[in-house]
C-alpha cells in the first residue's frame, strides 16, 4: 500500500482497525474505505496481525517476519507495499564487493538546546502530492506538530540518490531543496522539482537555522521514482542503500520487496542473499539455497538462450552466483565461471566489463604493476572506481611512490569528504615518506571543520548536533596531529595540540592514547590527569582503576593523586552533563513482560535512572550487542541503575524460547502497542537511550561504550542537585 495524501494516514487506518466504524470515525474514511480495496485490505491485515504474529517462529519463518517487518513499517512513513508482483524488465544492478571505507571514530560534546521538550510533540506531518518522484512539480504540506512554534518559514531539506548512490552514505550530501512557508495554524505549503536524474529521495523539515529538525522519528520521509505502477528497481535498490547502517533491518525488508516485484531480475536477488545470510543466520541461508539455486538455474537457461545478453544481465546472473554456497549448489560454480568468462573477452566499454577486464589483470602480488593498472582504467565509471580508489591507494603505499600515494589518497577524499580525516591519517601511518603532505592535508580537514559545511549535515542531525560531531573529530585529528609531530621530534608542538585535543569533551580512549604519548616522553604532569579521568570512568574496569592509581601513585603521593580523581570526576561529570537533553515521555506509556502482562514504564523505572536498549532477534548488529547484555546489566545494576530491553514483537514463545536460548538475564518486555519506539523515536536496532530518575529521555542515540558512563553521571548529577 502507498500511504500517501490521497488516503487515510496509517494511524487512522490503525484504529479504525481497532475500534471498527464507531460513530467517531469520519465520513471521509468511511466512503474512502468503501471506495478503496488497497486501504481495505490494509485494514484487513492489521486486524490479523496478532494471530500472525503469534506464528513466528524464528528467522526461517520468513512469511511471518515479513507480516511483523510490514505492520512496523505502518506508522508514520510513506509505505510502499505493491499488491502484486510486476514482471519488470532487467535492471542494470551490479553487486560488486565494495571498497573498505576508512571511518574515525567521533564523540560528541557540545551543549544540546536545553528546552524541555515533549516527545509526542517533536514529529509533525509532511505529505507530497504525487506521493512518489515524477518529472514535474510535487505539492508539499506540512503540519507542525509545535516543534517549530509558528514560525513563519521552514526548511525542506533531502539527500538525492540517482542509479549510481553507493551504499552507508559515505558519499551522499545534503541539500535544500525548498522553502515551507505558513498559511496558517501549523501548515505549510511548498512546491518542489526532483532532478530527473534522481530515483530516490529522503527528506527532513528544519528550522531555518537548523536549531530544530524534524526526521519523522528518524525515520525520515520518502519518495521513490515509480515504473509500470511500482516503485523502480534503481528506486528500491537506493532506498536500501541509504539505510544502510542506519536500519539495517529495513534495509533487507527493502531488498525482500524489491525481489518480489522484480523477481524475473536476477540483479533483485544477488543483494538479498548476503544480507539474509547476515541478518537471518547461517539456519536461514541453508534453508533457502535449494531455491535460490533453481532460480538462478533458470535465469542461466534463459541468458544462455538469448543471442547478445547484454553485460548488465550477464553481471547479474554472475553475481547471483558466486553469493550461494558451492557445496549446496554445485551449478553455482559454474555458472559464476561460464559468465567471469564472457564478461572478461567481451570487447565493450560497459561499466560491467571493465570492471571484470581490471580485475583480470589485477595481480595483488605485483604491487607496481597493481599502480600502473590503476592509472590506467582511470577514470572510470562509478562501479569500477569503487574498487579503483583503494587498490591504486594500497598499491601507491606498497611500491612508496610519494606523489601516487598522495593522489589517490585526494581522489578518496574527494569521493567522500565525510571521511577525509580518516583517509589522510591512514596515509599519516603508513606512509612515512609523504608525512609532510599527509600532516598539511589532516590541518587542512581541520579548518574546513572548523566552517560549518551544511552538504554534510545529515538530514537527522541539528547545526549544534553537528558541531559536536565536528569538534569530536577534530579533537581526534589534532591528537594524531600531535602524536605525529612528537615522532618527527617537534615536541612542544606535538604537546601543545595533544592538550588541546583534550580540552574538551570526554573520551576515555582518547585520554589513554594522549597519556601514553606523554609518559613516552616524560611528560608526568600531562598524563597523570588523563589517567585519573580514565580510572574515574565507569567504563573503566576495577582492574584497570587499581592499576591506574598504582602508576599516579607511583609519581605523586597518594594525596594528590586523590586530588587528580576528584578533579576528574567533576570534569566528567561537567562535560557528560553538557551533552544532555530533555525530552518529557508520557508516564502512561505501555509495555508488556514476557508472559504478557502489562506494565507502565514508569513503574518498570521505579525511580530510578535507567538505560533504555531496543533490540531485535532479526538483526545480526542488535544481536552482537545482546550477547554483552547481561555484563552491562549487572555494572548497571552496581550502579542502581536499571536496564530495559525492548523488543518490538509481541510476547510468544518463540520470543521466550530465543530470550532462554541466548541466555539473555536482562528484563525483557515489548513494545506491543509501538508507543515506546514512538515515543524514543527509535528507528533500527540496536539503540540506546538513557533517562533520569524523572522519566525523561536525557540521552538519545547513545552507544552501549558510552550509556554506562552517562546514566551513572545522570545518577551523581541528580544526587548533586544538578
Amino acid at each position: 500500500m502507498s500511504v500517501g495524501i490521497f488516503h487515510p494516514s496509517s494511524a487512522e487506518l490503525e484504529r479504525y482497525a481497532d475500534t471498527g466504524p464507531q460513530r467517531a470515525t469520519s465520513a471521509r474514511l468511511r466512503e474512502h474505505l468503501a471506495e478503496c480495496k488497497e486501504c481495505r485490505g490494509h485494514v484487513a491485515f492489521l486486524r490479523s496481525l496478532p494471530d500472525r504474529v503469534a506464528t513466528l517462529e524464528g528467522p526461517q519463518a520468513h512469511d511471518a517476519l515479513f507480516a511483523r517487518i510490514e505492520a512496523r513499517l505502518a506508522s508514520q512513513d510513506v509505505v510502499i507495499l505493491p499488491t502484486e508482483a510486476a514482471s519488470g524488465s532487467p535492471r542494470r544492478a551490479p553487486w560488486l564487493a565494495a571498497a573498505a571505507v576508512l571511518l574515525i571514530a567521533v564523540a560528541t560534546w557540545l551543549a544540546w538546546p536545553a528546552s524541555d521538550l515533549t516527545a509526542r510533540a517533536t514529529t509533525g506531518d509532511l505529505r507530497f502530492s504525487p506521493d512518489r518522484i515524477v518529472s514535474g512539480p510535487i505539492e508539499v504540506r506540512y503540519h507542525d506538530a509545535g516543534l517549530f512554534a509558528g514560525a513563519p518559514r521552514l526548511t525542506l531539506r533531502a539527500r538525492y540518490r540517482t542509479v549510481n548512490g553507493d551504499a552507508y552514505n559515505f558519499s551522499t550530501t545534503q541539500q535544500s531543496v525548498a522553502t515551507l512557508m505558513r498559511e496558517k495554524e501549523g501548515e505549510y505549503r511548498a512546491t518542489l522539482r526532483v532532478p530527473d536524474s534522481v530515483v530516490y529521495a529522503s527528506f527532513a523539515v528544519e528550522s531555518p537555522d537548523g536549531s530544530r529538525v524534524d526526521h519523522n522519528g528518524r525515520k525520515l520521509w520518502r519518495l521513490l521514482r515509480y515504473r509500470d505502477g511500482h516503485p523502480a528497481f534503481e528506486a528500491l535498490w537506493q532506498y536500501s542503500n541509504d539505510l544502510m547502517g542506519e536500519n539495517m533491518e529495513l534495509a533487507m525488508r527493502v531488498l525482500q520487496e524489491q525481489a518480489r516485484i522484480h523477481g524475473d531480475v536476477p540483479g533483485a536477488w544477488a543483494p538479498l542473499v548476503p544480507i539474509e545470510r547476515f541478518m537471518l543466520g547461517r539456519a536461514h541461508a541453508d534453508s533457502t539455497v535449494g531455491e535460490h539455486c533453481a532460480r538462478l538455474q533458470r535465469f542461466d537457461a534463459e541468458l544462455r538462450a538469448r543471442a547478445k545478453p547484454s553485460p548488465a544481465e550477464v553481471s547479474s546472473v554472475r553475481s547471483y552466483a558466486v553469493q550461494l554456497d558451492y557445496d549446496a549448489c554445485p551449478a553455482a560454480q559454474r555458472i559464476a565461471r561460464v559468465w567471469r568468462d564472457w564478461l572478461v573477452r567481451d570487447t565493450s566499454s560497459a561499466p560491467e566489463v571493465l570492471v571484470w577486464r581490471y580485475q583480470s589483470q589485477l595481480d595483488f602480488n605485483q604491487p607496481a604493476r597493481a599502480l600502473a593498472l590503476a592509472e590506467k582504467f582511470w577514470p572510470a565509471p562509478t562501479e569500477l572506481a569503487f574498487l579503483l580508489y583503494n587498490n591504486g591507494l594500497n598499491a601507491a603505499i606498497a611500491v612508496k611512490d610519494s606523489a601516487a600515494i598522495l593522489r589517490w589518497a585526494d581522489r578518496n577524499a574527494a569521493h567522500t569528504p565525510a571521511n577525509a580525516a580518516g583517509i589522510y591519517t591512514m596515509v599519516l601511518m603508513r606512509a612515512p615518506m609523504v608525512h609532510n603532505a599527509a600532516l598539511d592535508r589532516l590541518r587542512g580537514v581541520l579548518r574546513r571543520l572548523r566552517t560549518p559545511q551544511d552538504s554534510l549535515r545529515p538530514l537527522e542531525r541539528t547545526t549544534a548536533e553537528q558541531a559536536r560531531t565536528d569538534s569530536a573529530s577534530v579533537r581526534e585529528i589534532m591528537a594524531t596531529i600531535g602524536d605525529a609531530l612528537v615522532s618527527q621530534g617537534k615536541v612542544r608542538e606535538g604537546l601543545d595540540s595533544l592538550e588541546r585535543a583534550t580540552t574538551a569533551g570526554w573520551d576515555p580512549a582518547l585520554f589513554r592514547r594522549v597519556a601514553r604519548t606523554a609518559l613516552k616522553i616524560g611528560k608526568t604532569e600531562i598524563a597523570l590527569p588523563l589517567l585519573a579521568r580514565v580510572a574515574v570512568d565507569p567504563s573503566t574496569s576495577r582492574r584497570e582503576a587499581d592499576s591506574l592509581a598504582t602508576v599516579g601513585e607511583r609519581f605523586v603521593s597518594r594525596a594528590a593523586w586523590a586530588g587528580a580523581v576528584r578533579d576528574a570526576s567533576e570534569a566528567m561529570r561537567t562535560a557528560v552533563m553538557a551533552d544532555a537533553t530533555i525530552i518529557t515521555l508520557d508516564g502512561s506509556l505501555r509495555l508488556q513482560t514476557t508472559d504478557a502482562t502489562t506494565q507502565r514504564l514508569s513503574a518498570v523505572l521505579a525511580g530510578r535512572v535507567g538505560v533504555v536498549t531496543f533490540w531485535s532477534r532479526f538483526c545480526a548488529p542488535s544481536l552482537q550487542d545482546v550477547a554483552l547484555l547481561p555484563t552491562f546489566a549487572n555494572r548497571l545494576d552496581s550502579a542502581g541503575v536499571a536496564l530495559i530491553a525492548i523488543t518490538e514483537e509481541t510476547p510468544s514463545p518463540a520470543v521466550r524460547a530465543f530470550v532462554a536460548s541466548r541466555k539473555l538475564d536482562v528484563p525483557t518486555y515489548h513494545d506491543t502497542w509501538g508507543e515506546a519506539s514512538r515515543a524514543f523515536q527509535a528507528f533500527g536496532t540496536p539503540q540506546y537511550f538513557v533517562v533520569d530518575d524523572r522519566g525523561r529521555i536525557r540521552f538519545r542515540y547513545t552507544t552501549l561504550a558510552k550509556a554506562l558512563t552517562q546514566a551513572v553521571v545522570l545518577t551523581t548529577a541528580w544526587r548533586a542537585g544538578s
